[in-house]
């Protein structure tokens, strides 16, 4: 399974006590969207909610935003997910960087 922004933030097993403790209550606002988190492609409604985990498009100017504590909390929350999982993420990474590439990917 490739590791997209979506396949991270919402169905990744790899994640789910980091995703419990950090921004699994946001998902809860939207009644319907656990049951329905599809592992193949996500849905209007998964790529609308991972927009608002990464601050998404906003009509609202600097203003508003600043003084809508809903979004601060959003976007907090998404930072101390992507912070729990940094460690171990950082760690799956160099271990591939270090393993042999296949030769079959070698350059001729």
């Amino acid at each position: 399974m490739p590791e997209t922004i979506e396949h991270l933030f919402l169905v990744c097993e790899k994640w789910d006590n980091v995703r419990i403790n950090t921004i699994e209550k946001f998902f809860a606002q939207n009644n319907n969207f656990n049951e329905s988190v599809s592992v193949s492609s996500p849905d209007p409604a998964q790529l609308e909610q991972v927009g608002k985990l990464l601050g998404g498009e906003s009509k609202k100017s600097f203003c508003q935003l600043r003084a809508d504590a809903a979004n601060q909390i959003i976007e907090l929350g998404t930072a101390k997910f992507l912070d729990g999982i940094r460690v171990a993420r950082l760690l799956i990474l160099e271990s591939i960087g270090r393993s042999p590439a296949p030769l079959n990917q070698c350059p001729v």
